[in-house]
Protein backbone atom coordinates (compact mmCIF):
# COMPACT_ATOMS: atom_id res chain seq x y z
CA UNK A 1 0.00 0.00 0.00
CA UNK A 2 1.92 3.42 -0.66
CA UNK A 3 -0.32 6.71 0.70
CA UNK A 4 0.28 9.89 -1.28
CA UNK A 5 -1.68 13.46 -1.08
CA UNK A 6 -2.10 16.08 -3.30
CA UNK A 7 -1.17 19.40 -1.09
CA UNK A 8 -4.20 21.25 -2.67
CA UNK A 9 -6.84 19.33 -2.89
CA UNK A 10 -7.77 16.36 -0.62
CA UNK A 11 -5.98 13.47 0.60
CA UNK A 12 -5.78 9.93 -0.81
CA UNK A 13 -4.45 6.43 -0.25
CA UNK A 14 -3.70 4.10 -2.86
CA UNK A 15 -4.18 0.07 -2.63
CA UNK A 16 -2.11 -1.76 -4.55
CA UNK A 17 -2.99 -5.26 -5.61
CA UNK A 18 -3.06 -7.81 -7.98
CA UNK A 19 -5.34 -10.51 -5.53
CA UNK A 20 -8.85 -10.56 -4.64
CA UNK A 21 -9.11 -9.33 -0.91
CA UNK A 22 -11.90 -7.78 1.90
CA UNK A 23 -11.32 -3.42 1.52
CA UNK A 24 -10.70 -2.83 4.98
CA UNK A 25 -11.72 0.38 7.13
CA UNK A 26 -8.12 2.15 7.72
CA UNK A 27 -6.38 4.63 9.90
CA UNK A 28 -3.36 6.10 9.04
CA UNK A 29 -1.38 8.80 11.10
CA UNK A 30 0.20 11.51 9.24
CA UNK A 31 2.88 14.29 9.99
CA UNK A 32 0.48 17.68 11.80
CA UNK A 33 2.90 20.07 10.08
CA UNK A 34 1.62 19.63 6.73
CA UNK A 35 -1.93 20.97 7.41
CA UNK A 36 -0.23 24.06 7.95
CA UNK A 37 2.94 23.92 5.29
CA UNK A 38 1.50 21.85 2.37
CA UNK A 39 3.18 18.43 1.62
CA UNK A 40 5.67 20.21 -0.42
CA UNK A 41 6.49 23.60 1.76
CA UNK A 42 10.02 23.04 4.02
CA UNK A 43 9.15 22.64 8.04
CA UNK A 44 11.85 24.36 8.94
CA UNK A 45 12.01 27.84 6.83
CA UNK A 46 7.79 27.73 6.11
CA UNK A 47 5.88 26.49 8.96
CA UNK A 48 3.57 29.13 9.89
CA UNK A 49 3.71 29.31 14.27
CA UNK A 50 0.75 31.06 14.25
CA UNK A 51 -1.65 27.84 14.62
CA UNK A 52 -3.14 27.33 18.01
CA UNK A 53 -3.74 24.09 17.24
CA UNK A 54 -0.84 23.02 15.95
CA UNK A 55 0.86 24.63 18.78
CA UNK A 56 -1.19 22.68 20.95
CA UNK A 57 -0.35 19.06 19.96
CA UNK A 58 3.54 19.99 20.15
CA UNK A 59 3.42 19.42 16.10
CA UNK A 60 1.99 15.74 16.35
CA UNK A 61 0.31 13.93 14.23
CA UNK A 62 -3.25 13.48 12.53
CA UNK A 63 -5.28 11.10 11.28
CA UNK A 64 -6.02 10.47 7.34
CA UNK A 65 -9.54 9.16 7.55
CA UNK A 66 -10.67 6.79 4.08
CA UNK A 67 -13.89 7.76 3.11
CA UNK A 68 -15.52 4.41 2.19
CA UNK A 69 -17.56 5.65 -0.05
CA UNK A 70 -15.00 7.03 -2.38
CA UNK A 71 -13.35 3.73 -2.95
CA UNK A 72 -12.56 3.50 -7.15
CA UNK A 73 -10.39 2.04 -9.46
CA UNK A 74 -7.21 4.24 -11.34
CA UNK A 75 -7.41 2.20 -14.81
CA UNK A 76 -4.68 4.98 -16.06
CA UNK A 77 -2.38 3.82 -12.94
CA UNK A 78 0.73 1.37 -14.01
CA UNK A 79 -0.16 1.53 -17.53
CA UNK A 80 -2.97 -1.10 -16.70
CA UNK A 81 -0.26 -3.79 -14.94
CA UNK A 82 -1.97 -3.73 -11.88
CA UNK A 83 -5.15 -3.29 -9.84
CA UNK A 84 -4.65 0.59 -8.07
CA UNK A 85 -7.82 1.79 -6.23
CA UNK A 86 -7.65 5.20 -4.52
CA UNK A 87 -9.78 6.46 -1.31
CA UNK A 88 -10.14 10.15 -1.02
CA UNK A 89 -9.47 11.04 2.99
CA UNK A 90 -10.57 13.43 5.54
CA UNK A 91 -8.17 14.86 8.21
CA UNK A 92 -9.25 14.30 11.92
CA UNK A 93 -7.24 14.98 15.12
CA UNK A 94 -5.61 12.42 17.14
CA UNK A 95 -7.99 10.78 19.89
CA UNK A 96 -5.88 12.45 22.52
CA UNK A 97 -6.99 15.68 21.53
CA UNK A 98 -10.52 16.82 21.15
CA UNK A 99 -11.85 13.09 20.99
CA UNK A 100 -10.55 12.89 17.44
CA UNK A 101 -13.05 15.74 15.86
CA UNK A 102 -12.23 16.08 12.28
CA UNK A 103 -9.89 19.06 11.34
CA UNK A 104 -12.12 22.42 10.60
CA UNK A 105 -8.67 23.15 7.92
CA UNK A 106 -9.46 20.52 5.52
CA UNK A 107 -11.08 21.00 2.51
CA UNK A 108 -13.52 18.35 1.80
CA UNK A 109 -14.98 18.02 5.22
CA UNK A 110 -15.61 22.17 5.14
CA UNK A 111 -17.70 21.90 1.86
CA UNK A 112 -19.55 18.59 3.48
CA UNK A 113 -20.86 21.06 6.16
CA UNK A 114 -21.50 23.86 3.82
CA UNK A 115 -23.82 21.29 2.07
CA UNK A 116 -25.55 19.87 4.98
CA UNK A 117 -26.49 23.69 5.90
CA UNK A 118 -27.93 23.32 2.30
CA UNK A 119 -29.63 20.05 3.12
CA UNK A 120 -31.03 21.46 6.74
CA UNK A 121 -32.70 24.26 4.66
CA UNK A 122 -33.86 21.71 1.94
CA UNK A 123 -31.95 22.46 -0.40
CA UNK A 124 -29.47 20.50 -2.51
CA UNK A 125 -26.68 21.47 -4.66
CA UNK A 126 -26.45 20.28 -8.53
CA UNK A 127 -23.17 21.13 -9.92
CA UNK A 128 -20.31 20.89 -12.65
CA UNK A 129 -17.34 22.62 -13.79
CA UNK A 130 -15.93 23.14 -16.75
CA UNK A 131 -12.43 22.08 -16.32
CA UNK A 132 -9.84 24.15 -18.74
CA UNK A 133 -6.13 23.23 -18.76
CA UNK A 134 -2.83 23.59 -20.35
CA UNK A 135 -0.72 20.45 -21.41
CA UNK A 136 3.35 21.09 -21.91
CA UNK A 137 5.94 19.04 -23.06
CA UNK A 138 7.81 18.17 -20.17
CA UNK A 139 11.07 18.38 -21.99
CA UNK A 140 10.97 22.42 -22.51
CA UNK A 141 7.68 23.38 -20.90
CA UNK A 142 6.13 24.28 -23.94
CA UNK A 143 2.85 24.18 -25.06
CA UNK A 144 1.95 20.76 -27.13
CA UNK A 145 0.37 22.21 -29.82
CA UNK A 146 0.04 26.35 -30.96
CA UNK A 147 1.07 28.55 -33.80
CA UNK A 148 -0.66 30.05 -36.50
CA UNK A 149 -2.12 26.38 -37.47
CA UNK A 150 -3.32 25.63 -34.13
CA UNK A 151 -4.81 28.90 -33.16
CA UNK A 152 -8.59 28.20 -33.92
CA UNK A 153 -10.51 27.02 -31.27
CA UNK A 154 -12.61 23.47 -32.06
CA UNK A 155 -10.90 22.88 -35.13
CA UNK A 156 -10.93 19.97 -37.25
CA UNK A 157 -7.46 19.61 -37.69
CA UNK A 158 -6.58 20.21 -34.34
CA UNK A 159 -9.14 17.75 -33.05
CA UNK A 160 -7.44 15.33 -35.95
CA UNK A 161 -4.22 15.57 -34.66
CA UNK A 162 -4.89 14.46 -30.31
CA UNK A 163 -8.34 13.19 -30.53
CA UNK A 164 -7.01 9.69 -29.69
CA UNK A 165 -5.51 11.24 -26.63
CA UNK A 166 -8.93 13.02 -25.93
CA UNK A 167 -10.52 9.92 -26.23
CA UNK A 168 -8.25 7.32 -24.43
CA UNK A 169 -8.50 9.98 -21.80
CA UNK A 170 -12.18 10.04 -21.70
CA UNK A 171 -12.86 6.43 -21.51
CA UNK A 172 -10.25 5.68 -18.71
CA UNK A 173 -11.62 8.84 -16.28
CA UNK A 174 -15.24 6.85 -17.28
CA UNK A 175 -13.51 3.27 -16.05
CA UNK A 176 -12.36 5.73 -13.16
CA UNK A 177 -15.82 7.33 -12.23
CA UNK A 178 -15.80 10.42 -13.76
CA UNK A 179 -18.36 10.77 -16.44
CA UNK A 180 -17.23 13.36 -19.14
CA UNK A 181 -20.25 15.23 -21.09
CA UNK A 182 -18.05 17.06 -23.27
CA UNK A 183 -14.68 17.65 -24.08
CA UNK A 184 -13.02 19.70 -27.20
CA UNK A 185 -9.57 22.00 -27.92
CA UNK A 186 -9.39 25.45 -26.24
CA UNK A 187 -8.25 28.49 -28.19
CA UNK A 188 -5.06 29.05 -26.27
CA UNK A 189 -1.94 27.37 -27.23
CA UNK A 190 -2.11 23.64 -25.24
CA UNK A 191 -4.98 24.27 -23.80
CA UNK A 192 -7.72 21.54 -23.43
CA UNK A 193 -11.34 21.60 -21.93
CA UNK A 194 -12.95 18.65 -19.87
CA UNK A 195 -16.91 19.07 -18.87
CA UNK A 196 -17.96 16.22 -16.13
CA UNK A 197 -21.64 15.24 -15.83
CA UNK A 198 -23.18 17.77 -12.93
CA UNK A 199 -23.59 15.71 -9.64
CA UNK A 200 -24.70 16.30 -6.42
CA UNK A 201 -23.56 17.26 -3.12
CA UNK A 202 -20.05 16.26 -2.69
CA UNK A 203 -19.94 13.89 -5.78
CA UNK A 204 -19.25 17.23 -7.63
CA UNK A 205 -16.04 17.86 -6.12
CA UNK A 206 -15.03 14.63 -5.63
CA UNK A 207 -15.24 14.07 -9.28
CA UNK A 208 -13.32 17.17 -10.54
CA UNK A 209 -10.36 15.95 -7.64
CA UNK A 210 -10.32 12.67 -10.24
CA UNK A 211 -10.75 14.57 -13.14
CA UNK A 212 -7.69 16.90 -12.14
CA UNK A 213 -5.66 13.80 -11.32
CA UNK A 214 -6.34 11.86 -14.12
CA UNK A 215 -5.23 14.06 -16.99
CA UNK A 216 -2.27 15.10 -14.92
CA UNK A 217 -0.68 11.35 -14.63
CA UNK A 218 -2.19 10.33 -17.96
CA UNK A 219 -0.21 13.08 -19.29
CA UNK A 220 2.71 12.12 -17.33
CA UNK A 221 2.75 8.61 -19.33
CA UNK A 222 2.95 10.53 -22.56
CA UNK A 223 5.68 12.71 -21.30
CA UNK A 224 3.69 15.79 -21.61
CA UNK A 225 2.75 18.29 -18.28
CA UNK A 226 -0.86 19.42 -17.41
CA UNK A 227 -1.57 22.21 -15.50
CA UNK A 228 -5.28 23.89 -14.70
CA UNK A 229 -3.69 27.30 -13.80
CA UNK A 230 -5.54 29.98 -15.04
CA UNK A 231 -2.05 31.57 -16.71
CA UNK A 232 0.75 29.78 -17.88
CA UNK A 233 4.21 31.62 -18.28
CA UNK A 234 6.85 29.15 -20.60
Amino acid sequence: MTVTSDPIDTDEIRDVSGKERPVLRLRLDLCLWTVSAGFLANPVVSLPLDVDEVRDVRFGNALMMPQTSTLRGLPWATGGKHRVGEFLCEMSWMPSYRDGAPQAACPRYIARRQLQRLDDRGLRLYSAFEAELTILQRSDHKPIFGGPIHSEVCTSQLLAEFECFLYDTEKLLMEGGVDIAKLHTEYGPGQLEFVPQPEYGIDSADTMFRLREGIKEISLQKGWLATFMAQVRT
